[in-house]
């Protein structure tokens, strides 16, 4: 399985993943070994490249990755090679890019860097105490973290607003 695997990920695709190739390959690993079928591996390993030739298109490096990065990949207008339907690239293949780059952070190749200068805000450290006393990995609860960082601003300040529907002005 693992050569089929592999065989797989160094396939010829319409997206080349350019610099992060290596780092491809070792996150693809990483998720067959934490279970992830072919077929989800596969999204992941084609939104890594997308997002690969798109930093490469645009001359950036693997050490310009950071969260406004991939906001930006997000928000691009997409005329990138490949065999996309829509000009646009979905919430879902952009998480997928994120779960990457958290990767990335995860093995030191990067440091994804949120907003440093501010404090952690009171209930998200509320809420990592929760979930390590739940016995969540420290890197786990980082990961949590710093996905609710990013859509904590979304949600506005006014907690007492937030509802299920709040998910809906994320979209």
């Amino acid at each position: 399985m693992k050569a089929n695997h592999k065989k797989r990920v160094s396939a010829k695709r319409f997206l080349n993943p350019c610099f992060l190739k290596h780092h491809l390959s070792a996150f693809s690993e990483a998720l067959a070994k934490k279970g992830f079928t072919p077929l989800t591996i596969r999204g992941y390993v084609d939104s890594v490249a997308h997002f690969g030739g798109w930093l490469q298109k645009r001359g950036k490096l693997i050490s310009d990755i950071d969260l406004d990065c991939v906001n930006e990949f997000a928000a691009h207008h997409c005329s990138c090679q490949g065999g996309r339907r829509k000009d646009t690239v979905s919430r879902k293949y952009v998480k997928r890019v994120l779960t990457f780059v958290m990767y990335l952070d995860e093995q030191r190749v990067i440091e994804v860097k949120t907003n440093v200068n501010e404090p952690m805000p009171a209930l998200l450290t509320q809420f990592a105490t929760y979930l390590e006393e739940r016995g969540l990995r420290p890197l786990t609860v980082k990961r949590y973290q710093r996905s609710m960082l990013l859509l904590l601003p979304k949600l506005g300040t006014s907690t007492e607003k937030y509802d299920i529907t709040v998910d809906h002005r994320t979209r």
